[in-house]
């Protein structure tokens, strides 16, 4: 038998198992913090969108279901995050001449906890 036309058996399944958990380990940490990236996002549009419906100046005649119409739609809008845990803290004040709201969201990753937040003033 000629030295070219030897047959190694399993090399490619070893090599394999030196790869495949490498690979894994780096696409399911390219999946969670594409899951961090989305969450900002998203609680950054919350705040703007609540900031935005909060900002015209509320006057005598409107309802005050106008305002819990808005919280519900942030709130519908944070529903949104993957992997939420915790429920988001919403702060808003409303003054004469600005709106100001912050937003924080407590999402887990890998059992710990992060902290997003986000704030954002618009003046009238």
């Amino acid at each position: 038998m000629s030295p070219l036309k030897t047959k190694k058996t399993g090399q490619a399944l070893i090599e394999s198992l030196f790869i495949l958990p490498l690979f894994l380990a780096l696409l399911f940490f390219a999946i969670q913090i594409s899951f961090v990236a989305i969450s900002k996002r998203v609680v950054t549009w919350a705040c703007f969108t609540l900031a935005r419906e909060l900002l015209p100046i509320p006057s005598l005649n409107t309802p005050s279901s106008k305002t819990s119409l808005a919280y519900a739609s942030t709130y519908r809008i944070l529903s949104k995050i993957p992997f939420q845990k915790l429920p988001a803290r919403i702060q808003a004040q409303d003054i004469q001449t600005e709106v100001s709201v912050a937003i924080s969201q407590t999402i887990f990753l890998w059992t710990y906890p992060y902290e997003i937040k986000s704030k954002i003033t618009l003046y009238r």
